[in-house]
């Protein structure tokens, strides 16, 4: 979360909560596309961390 600012860490943390509570490895992917969607092109490191760690 240090990449992101302060004006936006409520709501990225809100879009970040169905990431890490869905149930399967695949619902889990189809969540983190939906994050990335809404913010991979303002946070892209963000975006990408949490992509290499859904993948392992």
């Amino acid at each position: 979360m240090r990449y992101v600012t302060e004006k936006d860490k409520k709501a990225v943390i809100e879009d970040l909560k169905p990431v890490y509570k869905a149930v399967k490895e695949e619902m889990d992917y189809e969540k983190l596309l939906v994050f990335e969607a809404k913010w991979g092109k303002k946070y892209t490191i963000a975006a990408k961390s949490r992509s290499t760690i859904t993948c392992r």
